[in-house]
């Protein structure tokens, strides 16, 4: 089968996150498939990108129209004019074989003028966690003004509503774009993410400090750093190490934690992944994800698999993936107080750790491989596919 994946930036760009992530891994798993998988990724005029030379699939590069990829970059919508062309050529390469094309996002804007001779089906992921709020955009004017102030939320409205069908990776997700965007739920297909089977490798780490909590994540309002930060002034000197694993806008919460005096306690060691990720989870006492959003969370699924106890905050697709008490522990967002008051209390008990950390490894196992989305996603192609048995 011919499967095309797009998605703004790449996983090797100087800003990217769980969507570039997902995109990576799932075109990777199609490919050990059998598939003959292509993905469509962006990037900007100075970027200096070294992709790792043994991909399985083809990868192909898309104008982004910035000089340098970053977090917010102003221009990023209209990628969706240069991505469908792009795809529509690799149609045309081979027009008398099947396709299908699955974006991520609001770059598959324009995806419903796609042509092709031969049969495709058009799938849609919206893997980004945020839409037009509900409760202040209840009328059309109201909705109409929310996508004027953030084009993205228009262009995934186009994307949803021009594919043949949605997959969001979580619940949550399906019910927001119904609710946004107006996708009838027998459009609309929820398939988990997987992640990456090196999370999944045996054996905690020995660990030189036992009372280590990491935080991994995109340094930006969303992943709700500075909650977790007050937490910890909160615990003063009882506060264990924390490691803070991600890129952004780092500069503002270095300034913040020497405001609240925590040099001593929280320890900014950059962006890493795949084993590197793995071990620094593994050697761990607690996995601290205080998200005010999450489509999926894969910083969640990548500790649970580690077997690392989860603590995060009870919003998006979180609930989905972590069962109170069982397989983590959860508390409301922006609560720095029960934020601080879990951590004293996990930090406490050893019996309650090891039995959260051996069933969310478990919970994790059973609900979160790229195998197992992958064979979903081939069975969702085949069924949308013309003619497919």
């Amino acid at each position: 089968m011919r499967i095309a994946l797009s998605v703004d930036f790449s996983p090797w760009s100087p800003y990217s996150g769980g969507a570039q992530k997902s995109t990576h891994q799932l075109a990777s798993a199609l490919s050990e498939r059998g598939h003959d998988v292509s993905v469509f990724y962006t990037k900007s005029v100075r970027d200096e990108i070294t992709p790792p030379v043994d991909l399985p699939y083809a990868l192909r590069w898309v104008p982004l129209m910035a000089l340098r990829t970053r977090q917010k970059v102003r221009l990023r919508p209209l990628t969706c004019f240069w991505m469908r062309p792009a795809v529509q050529r690799w149609l045309d390469e081979e027009p008398t074989k099947m396709a299908v094309v699955h974006s991520q996002g609001d770059e598959g804007a324009f995806f419903g003028n796609l042509r092709h001779r031969s049969g495709l089906a058009k799938v849609a992921t919206l893997r980004h966690p945020l839409y037009p709020d509900a409760r202040r955009s209840d009328t059309r004017t109201g909705r109409a003004l929310a996508w004027v102030r953030t084009p993205k939320y228009g262009l995934q409205r186009w994307t949803a509503l021009q594919a043949d069908l949605c997959a969001p990776a979580s619940e949550d997700s399906a019910r927001l774009i119904t609710a946004y965007y107006g996708v009838s739920s027998q459009r609309l297909r929820v398939i988990h993410n997987g992640i990456d089977d090196i999370f999944f490798s045996d054996g905690k780490v020995a660990q030189a400090d036992p009372s280590t909590v990491v935080f991994a994540g995109r340094l930006e309002p969303s992943k709700g750093l500075e909650t977790l930060l007050d937490a910890w002034a909160r615990l003063g000197s009882t506060a264990p190490q924390l490691l803070v694993f991600g890129q952004g806008d780092d500069a503002r919460y270095r300034k913040l934690v020497t405001r609240l005096r925590l040099s001593d306690k929280v320890t900014f060691r950059g962006w890493t992944q795949g084993a590197n990720l793995a071990n620094a989870l593994r050697a761990a006492t607690i996995a601290v994800v205080p998200s005010l959003h999450e489509s999926f969370g894969n910083a969640v699924a990548e500790a649970m698999a580690s077997e690392t106890v989860v603590l995060a905050t009870r919003v998006g697709s979180i609930p989905e993936l972590v069962e109170h008490d069982r397989s983590g522990w959860l508390v409301e967002p922006q609560d720095a107080q029960a934020l601080a008051n879990a951590v004293r209390h996990l930090m406490g008990d050893l019996s309650l750790r090891r039995r959260l950390a051996r069933d969310g490894k478990a919970r994790a196992m059973a609900g979160f491989r790229w195998r197992h989305a992958a064979a979903a996603f081939e069975d969702l192609y085949v069924e949308l596919l013309p003619g497919s048995p």
